[in-house]
């Protein structure tokens, strides 16, 4: 004698395919926003620089035009941060090519640097815009791995859960600890 099979309607398993979809955009489009944020202003109160703050330095890596080498541990917080950019368009964009995903990634990544020279908050470098792209490449090859087994999916999704509300506590955290700027109420620097 055989024991019964549960049989789950493919219906419920669609809903809750969709509703950790949209689950997973969200807590992608929050990534992106803290992102930008922190790309662009370094986490502090938004504000548009005068020209003395803007840079642009387009020989990647060596130094050039009056900017040094970039250094080693940025090129590797660079990468690190935009590591969840090509994992969550790996787990929301399966029919995805990697040259896509790198593609909107280095759009991305590009688009905020060009922000930062027209913003004048910062300096604009092409080595961060290879760099956040590898991220991203990473990113989208451990979605191709952790995919293929709906264990490891369901766990690589917990995971970028966790991360994105660890992120969040540590922008607050970091948030709270900046010194506040003389003269301003509290809440506004």
């Amino acid at each position: 004698m055989t024991a019964p099979v549960a049989v789950r309607p493919a219906r419920v398993d669609a809903d809750r395919g969709r509703g950790s979809r949209a689950a997973l955009g969200l807590l992608f489009a929050v990534y992106l926003v803290v992102l930008t944020w922190l790309v662009l202003w370094k986490l502090h109160a938004p504000f548009v620089g005068d020209d003395g703050m803007r840079g642009l330095k387009l020989m990647p890596f060596v130094a050039a035009e009056g900017y040094g080498a970039s250094q080693p541990r940025e090129v590797a917080g660079n990468i690190a941060v935009f590591v969840p950019f090509g994992l969550y368009l790996g787990m929301l964009a399966q029919n995805w090519s990697w040259l896509r995903v790198v593609g909107t990634v280095a759009f991305a990544s590009a688009a905020m640097e060009l922000t930062q020279f027209v913003l004048a908050v910062g300096s604009t470098d092409t080595s961060d815009v290879i760099a956040n792209a590898t991220g991203g490449l990473l990113g989208f090859l451990i979605a191709l791995i952790v995919r293929r087994s709906p264990r490891a999916s369901a766990f690589a999704t917990g995971l970028l859960a966790a991360g994105t509300v660890v992120m969040l506590a540590a922008v607050a955290l970091v948030v709270t600890t900046f010194p506040r700027l003389p003269g301003l109420p509290v809440g506004m620097g």
